[in-house]
C-alpha cells in the first residue's frame, strides 16, 4: 500500500487491469474472486487496445452520432458488436458469477491514465499484476510501472502475482 493512503477493505467499485489476450488472466481471477466476496462493481480496463493511432471506441471526436451508442462501461454484448469476443466473453463470465461485471477500453497507456480511469469511473480499489514491479523497456517509456500507478492513484493499488495471490 502506497504511504498515506487508506486502505479499503470493502471496496464498492474495483478496476482491474486485464489484457484481451489473456495475459493477465490471474488479475482479472483474483479480482473477480475479490469483487465477489465484496459485492463489489468489477470494471475490467483493457490496456492492450490503448493506440496513438485509434479510438477503441467511437467518441466524440467520431462521426456525428457514433459516440452515443456506447457507454463508458461496456457490456459483453457491446464488447461483441465492437470486436472484442475475448473481453466480452470475460465480462460474460464474471456476469455470469453474479457479479456485477463491466468492460473499458483503454484508450491511452500509463498509470496516469491508469489513475484517471480509476477517478472518472468512481472506482475505490486498482488491481493490477505483479509484472508491472519489472517493467521493461517499452513499459518505462510509456509510465506502466508499479511505482508510477501507487504515485498517480488516489486509492490504493493491490498486486497480483502469477499464482493469484494479493499482496
Amino acid at each position: 500500500m502506497a504511504q498515506g493512503k487508506r486502505q479499503n477493505l470493502t471496496p464498492t467499485c474495483i478496476l482491474a487491469l486485464v489484457a484481451e489476450d489473456g495475459s493477465y488472466d490471474h488479475v482479472r481471477r483474483a479480482a473477480a474472486h475479490l469483487a465477489g466476496r465484496r459485492g463489489a462493481r468489477l470494471i475490467l480496463w483493457d490496456t492492450s487496445t490503448a493506440s496513438s493511432f485509434t479510438e477503441p471506441v467511437a467518441s466524440e471526436l467520431s462521426a456525428e452520432g457514433a459516440g452515443d451508442r456506447f457507454g463508458a462501461l461496456l457490456t459483453d454484448v457491446d464488447l461483441e458488436q465492437l470486436g472484442r469476443p475475448e473481453m466480452a466473453g470475460q465480462v460474460r463470465e464474471a456476469r455470469e458469477a453474479g457479479i456485477d461485471g463491466w468492460g473499458r477500453l483503454a484508450s491511452e497507456h500509463g498509470a496516469e491514465s491508469l489513475a484517471d480511469e480509476a477517478r472518472r469511473l468512481g472506482a475505490d480499489l486498482i488491481v493490477v499484476p505483479e509484472e508491472l514491479g519489472d517493467p521493461g523497456v517499452v513499459d518505462r517509456l510509456r509510465g506502466d510501472t508499479l511505482e508510477k500507478a501507487r504515485e498517480e492513484a488516489s486509492v490504493p493499488v493491490v498486486v497480483v502475482d502469477r499464482s493469484g495471490s494479493i499482496s
